[in-house]
């Protein structure tokens, strides 16, 4: 047993695959909770929860986790709405101004209402938003290998029999469908510089980072993550 606690950084999930694998061998980790990380642990990776810790703000900072996750929603609609061409040739024809395009989008997730949210929401809209679309590589990443497993014994046993020379089945992929590594690092570590501050670590003597990109080691040199008194550096997978 380790005299320090581990953090998951800056992830929320066990993606790319090598980090669940490691998460696999550990006796705890701790996990950033943000409002629908629990729910993708049940669904996902219920063998783990046990070894599991969820970190919250303190009390006198905690958030809506309701109203976070409203907008969390209507932001991905509102994405989804202008990947469509159409869509934005209806806003390109209607909009002749900025203050016109603005009234398309939803008053509670409009840029200039800067009001509106405070820094800490908009750092945990941020993490949100990548937990989702680590959620989705890794889901496409065991779809697919799912996939090929049953085919090749579909292939061997119903097909080509006691074959020597069967060959397992290699499918052309888009690189991009199995890409095992973060995106927008940048902006995750910025947004857990200003989480940080706000956690409840009162209960935590000391920790440290557990990190799966090689990246994060410069970016976190640009932060004050690693002057927090209790993180006493950083565990690497890579």
């Amino acid at each position: 047993m380790t005299d320090y606690h581990l953090l998951l950084f800056p992830q929320t999930i066990p993606f790319p695959s090598r980090v669940e694998k490691a998460l696999e061998e550990l006796e705890e980790i701790l996990v950033l909770e943000l409002p629908l990380t629990k729910e993708s642990w049940q669904i996902h990776w219920a063998k783990l929860l046990p070894k599991t810790k969820f970190l919250r703000t303190k009390p006198e900072h905690s958030l809506n986790f309701e109203h976070l996750k409203k907008v969390f929603f209507q932001l991905k609609d509102w994405a989804l709405y202008l990947r469509d061409v159409e869509n934005l040739k209806i806003l390109k024809m209607h909009a002749q101004s900025f203050e016109d395009f603005m009234f398309y989008i939803p008053k509670n997730i409009q840029k200039n209402e800067e009001t509106f949210f405070t820094q800490l929401e908009k750092a945990y809209l941020t993490l949100m938003l990548a937990e989702d679309v680590d959620l989705t590589l890794s889901v496409v990443k065991k779809n697919i290998s799912a996939f090929e497993k049953t085919w090749e014994e579909f292939f061997r046993e119903g097909i080509v029999g006691d074959d020597p020379f069967f060959k397992p089945l290699e499918l052309r992929r888009e690189e991009s469908y199995l890409a095992e590594e973060l995106q927008k690092l940048n902006r995750r570590v910025a947004a857990w510089d200003t989480i940080l501050p706000y956690l409840d670590l009162e209960e935590i003597e000391s920790l440290k980072l557990l990190v799966s990109e090689p990246q994060c080691v410069e970016l976190l040199k640009k932060t004050k993550i690693l002057e927090h008194p209790k993180i006493k550096g950083l565990v690497a997978l890579f």
